[in-house]
């Protein structure tokens, strides 16, 4: 199935987009929704372990299935002041 991913801040940038289509198994966790993009784009390796999902606009954990339709968002921590 093809989901559709929002992504945000350093991801948005090293992605170049704010929103990626990505083609995933049937019970696709977010764990391996996030392993098939750190395949599908290395430079975004570095920060794997701290990426945050978000699936249906409430924070998911890493076993959380994703099904077609779902709202799905990729974060990670950002600083500033």
């Amino acid at each position: 199935m093809t989901i559709s991913v929002r992504v945000f801040a350093m991801l948005r940038e090293a992605l170049g987009a704010s929103m990626i289509h990505v083609e995933v198994p049937e019970n696709c966790s977010t764990r391996m929704l996030v392993d098939l993009l750190v395949k599908a784009f290395p430079s975004i390796e570095p920060v794997h372990n701290v990426i945050r999902v978000a699936v249906n606009d409430e924070w998911a954990s890493w076993d959380t299935l994703i099904a077609a339709g779902d709202d799905v968002a990729l974060l990670t921590p950002v600083s500033g002041g």
